[in-house]
C-alpha cells in the first residue's frame, strides 16, 4: 500500500505531499487540474521510465518519493529524474533501475484509460489464483525443480554432442593434446621469459664488450700499435729532454693503464657470463609457447582453457554411460518430486478456486449484484 507520495519539479508541480488513508482513496478535478500528472507521478515512483518533457520548466531534476507498506513493513522508495540520469533508492539505498523494478513488480497494478489490463489477460488469472490461495511457495518450488530438470536435460543433450564430435574428430583432438602437453605453460609465462630473454640479451651485449676490450692489443689495435711504437721510438734517443722524458713516461704509463684496466675488465667479466645455450632453449621454448597462441586463442589462458576442454570431453567420452545414468537417475527422482509437488499444487488450486467463486459471488451480491454467475475453472491436470 502507497501510504505517502511527494513531488518535486514534476510538470506543473513545484512540490506537493499526499497521505494517502488506509482503506479507499479517490482523487477529483476538473479538465487540466493535475488528476493525471498525479497519476502519472505514482507511475514513475514504481519503476515506469520517465520522459523528458515531464521535467518542470527551468528546472534540471525531479524528485517524486513514497512510503511504501508491504506486509506490514514500511518502506522508502524515491526516483531522481535528470535530462540524462534516473537513480532510484530503497530506504535511501542507491540500486539499479532492474533491482528496483523486480523488488516493486508485483506490488501494483495500473489500470489507465489506454492501458491493457491484467484482469483481463487469461495468461494471469493462475497468477491471481495462486496468489489468493497462497501458493507462491509451492510454485516456486516446482518452478526450480522444473528448472534443474531442463538443466539436466540439456546436459546429456550437451554430453552426447561432445562425445559424438570427439568420436568423429578423435585424430584431430589426440593430435592437439599431444601438441600442447609438450609444452608446460603457465599464465603469464611468455612474458617472463620474454623478460629473461631480453635480461640475457643485455647481459651478452655487455659481456661481448668487455672481451672486446679485454683482446684488444697491438696485432688487433692502431691506436695501442701507435703508442707501443711512439714508446719504443722515445725510448731510442740517445738525448733527452725533460719534456721528451715527461713524454716518454707518460706513454709507458699509458700502456701500463691499459693493461691495468684490460685485466680489470677480463676479472668483471665474469659476472657477465652468458650461456648461449639458456638463450637459444628459452628462445625455443618461447617460439612454441607463441604458436601455440597462435593456433588456440592467442593467450596462455586461452590454451590452457582449450586443453581443459580436451580433457574434459575425453573423460565425458571415456566414461559417458555412466555420467548419463547418473544423469537420468536424477531426472527421474525430479520428475517423482515435481509430479508429487503438482498434484499438492493442483489441489491446492482447487480449494482456492472454490474460496474464491464464494467471496466474489458475496462480494457481488453485496453491490445487488446475485444474478451474476462467477466461475474458476482448472483444466485438467498433467501426469506422467
Amino acid at each position: 500500500m502507497l501510504k505517502k507520495l511527494n513531488i518535486s519539479n514534476l510538470a506543473i508541480i513545484n512540490s506537493l505531499t499526499i497521505d494517502f488513508d488506509s482503506s479507499f482513496n479517490v482523487i477529483t478535478g476538473e479538465s487540466g487540474s493535475g488528476k493525471t500528472i498525479l497519476y502519472k507521478a505514482i507511475n514513475y515512483l514504481l519503476g515506469e521510465k520517465f520522459r523528458r518533457a515531464d521535467l518542470r520548466h527551468g528546472e534540471d531534476k525531479c524528485l517524486i518519493e513514497g512510503t511504501l507498506k508491504v506486509d506490514n513493513v514500511e518502506y522508502s522508495i524515491s526516483r531522481i529524474f535528470t535530462k540524462g540520469a534516473t537513480k532510484c533508492f530503497i530506504d535511501n539505498k542507491l540500486i539499479t533501475r532492474k533491482k528496483y523494478i523486480t523488488f516493486l513488480a508485483d506490488l501494483w497494478e495500473s489500470y489507465g484509460q489506454h492501458e491493457k489490463q491484467r484482469l483481463v489477460q487469461e495468461d494471469s488469472h493462475i497468477k491471481y489464483l495462486d496468489y489468493f490461495a497462497g501458493n507462491l511457495e509451492k510454485l516456486n518450488l516446482y518452478q526450480a525443480l522444473f528448472e534443474d530438470y531442463n538443466t539436466l536435460i540439456l546436459e546429456i543433450k550437451t554430453m552426447k554432442d561432445k562425445v559424438d564430435d570427439y568420436k568423429n574428430n578423435k585424430e584431430l583432438y589426440d593430435f592437439q593434446l599431444n601438441e600442447i602437453n609438450e609444452v608446460d605453460m603457465f599464465p603469464g609465462q611468455d612474458i617472463e621469459i620474454s623478460h629473461a630473454i631480453s635480461n640475457l640479451k643485455e647481459v651478452r651485449d655487455i659481456s661481448d664488450a668487455l672481451n672486446r676490450v679485454v683482446a684488444l692489443n697491438s696485432s688487433n689495435s692502431i691506436l695501442i700499435e701507435s703508442i707501443e711504437n711512439a714508446s719504443r721510438l722515445l725510448s731510442r734517443l740517445d738525448e733527452k729532454s725533460e719534456k721528451v722524458i715527461r713524454a716518454s713516461d707518460r706513454l709507458e704509463n699509458l700502456i701500463a693503464e691499459i693493461s691495468d684496466v684490460q685485466y680489470e675488465l677480463a676479472q668483471n667479466s665474469r659476472d657477465f657470463y652468458c650461456s648461449e645455450n639458456d638463450y637459444n632453449e628459452l628462445h625455443k621454448q618461447l617460439v612454441s609457447i607463441n604458436e601455440l597462441k597462435r593456433k588456440y586463442g592467442g593467450t596462455i589462458e586461452s590454451v590452457l582453457k582449450y586443453k581443459e576442454n580436451l580433457l574434459t570431453m575425453i573423460d565425458s567420452a571415456s566414461n559417458f554411460e555412466e555420467l548419463i545414468v547418473k544423469k537420468k537417475n536424477k531426472i527421474k527422482f525430479l520428475e517423482e518430486k515435481m509430479n508429487s509437488l503438482s498434484q499438492k499444487l493442483f489441489k491446492a488450486r482447487q480449494d482456492g478456486a472454490l474460496k474464491l467463486e464464494k467471496k466474489v459471488r458475496k462480494d457481488l451480491a453485496r453491490m445487488d449484484m446475485e444474478g451474476v454467475e462467477f466461475i474458476v475453472e482448472l483444466g485438467a491436470p498433467i501426469l506422467n
